[in-house]
């Protein structure tokens, strides 16, 4: 009982922590699609600083809403109010890829739309871009997100909203380096479906620091069953990078998730925070990696690292 109301783990020592070659391998791929991806010129930029109406032409630099094919960049100063922007999505949408580009911007899915992205969404491509972009009340489906492909930016899922991965399934934070990537998972409600969630035949994966910095918030309430394996600095050249399920100015979080590699050649951090709790199937503590909180967690833990309790 002395153990009330700190971490509590269930450590099982491991002096050869898991090396993820494949990880490596994939993320190599992931940045070879990107470039891909970003070689090809978008059809339609989005020109109003103060948000508006997705469906109204004369929001969009060619005159023309987007439509399937169309590669849909987000790139302006904005002005508000409101700040960020709120552009509204009225009817559920497909477009061919998502960029934002050097600005924040708020997509709300009126009345529970969904927002299909049949490539990528991408954000802060350029290495001087800070980018954010808030997803309210609908679904947003991709087939990949990377978020800080070279700048820094931030996807925060809020109340209640979903972000939806279908192929390859898979999730980069802080792509290359000197990038900072982050994810949010921001209030009751909000989720991430991965994986057989997705109606995919494996599990999802989602690299917290690739190259470069990565940052997976669990928040202010949010309860997600992941089906995905969690990597917490996949590179050498990752530093700092975390996954953190907390209250921050909300009620505690719970998350559960499939394997969690924290520090794999890069610096990982795990922690659970007070009145907040983690279930995994398997944690593995790299050389480089760190668990630390006053939360719960529910797992047996290979470490190789170090963990602080309380």
């Amino acid at each position: 009982m002395w153990l009330r109301n700190i971490l509590l783990v269930t450590q099982r020592h491991n002096d050869s922590p898991m090396k993820l070659k494949s990880s490596v391998i994939l993320a190599a791929l992931l940045c070879l699609g990107w470039n891909a991806a970003y070689s090809s010129l978008p059809n339609g930029t989005w020109t109003n600083a103060s948000g508006g109406d997705f469906n109204d032409g004369t929001q969009w630099s060619n005159a023309v809403v987007p439509i399937s094919s169309d590669n849909v960049v987000f790139n302006v100063n904005p002005t508000g109010p409101p700040f960020p922007p709120v552009v509204t999505v009225a009817s559920d949408k497909t477009i061919n890829n998502l960029d934002i580009i050097d600005t924040n911007i708020m997509l709300d899915l009126f009345d529970d739309n969904t927002l299909t992205v049949t490539n990528d969404t991408d954000l802060a491509l350029n290495a001087s871009d800070n980018a954010t972009l808030t997803l309210l009340n609908g679904t947003l489906k991709t087939a990949n997100l990377n978020s800080g492909v070279n700048g820094t930016a931030l996807f925060d899922i809020f109340n209640g909203s979903t972000l939806e991965i279908s192929s390859p399934l898979t999730i980069t934070l802080g792509v290359n380096s000197g990038s900072d990537g982050k994810l949010a998972l921001d209030g009751a409600g909000s989720q991430l479906l991965i994986g057989t969630d997705a109606g995919a035949g494996s599990e999802g994966q989602i690299i917290v620091g690739n190259s470069g910095k990565g940052t997976f918030h669990v928040h202010n309430g949010a309860t997600p069953d992941i089906d995905a394996s969690v990597i917490i600095g996949n590179q050498a050249t990752s530093s700092a990078s975390e996954l953190r399920v907390d209250t921050q100015s909300g009620p505690g979080s719970t998350l559960t998730i499939n394997d969690v590699y924290v520090g794999n050649l890069g610096e990982g951090l795990l922690q659970i925070l007070d009145n907040s709790e983690l279930t995994a199937d398997s944690i593995t503590v790299g050389t480089l990696g760190r668990v630390e909180g006053g939360g719960l967690i529910n797992s047996d833990i290979n470490n190789s690292g170090k963990i602080i309790v309380g």
